[in-house]
């Protein structure tokens, strides 16, 4: 049995114009796992948050609660463009250890990117349902 897990960076929103807050991307991707690597990719996943992100084990009660608490990809693409060497550091040292779980693990993944058109209203049940 394969396990899917989808999500989406973005929203259907309209872009009004270069000022607009509205994301010019949205972007929904999948990975598949296989059920037998999901347990051993779980405890690596959460060893690596522990490694990078040591704040998240003082607030977690169990060790497994510390899945509750997202890296949030924001947060690292900041790391990356921060100019501090250490953030820099952490921020591509999890992205690369976490490329090598999801390949040792055989996680795929496959996705769509939306690009968004000045002013274009997106139709959010026909661009989900695609994407599916």
């Amino acid at each position: 049995m394969r396990i899917c897990y989808v999500d989406e960076s973005g929203d259907t929103g309209t872009v009004a114009g270069s000022a607009s807050p509205v994301q010019p991307v949205l972007v929904i991707v999948a990975a598949v796992i296989d059920h037998t690597h999901l347990t051993p990719l779980t405890h690596a996943f959460i060893n690596l948050k522990q490694r990078f992100s040591p704040q998240l084990a003082r607030r977690s009660a169990h060790r497994l609660d510390m899945i509750l608490d997202e890296m949030k990809g924001n947060d690292i693409r900041r790391g990356v463009v921060s100019g501090s060497r250490r953030e820099v550091r952490r921020a591509l040292g999890f992205l690369d250890r976490f490329m090598d779980l999801l390949d040792y693990h055989r996680v795929r993944i496959f996705g769509r990117l939306w690009v968004k058109g000045l002013n274009q209203p997106m139709n959010s049940q026909a661009v989900f349902t695609s994407s599916f």
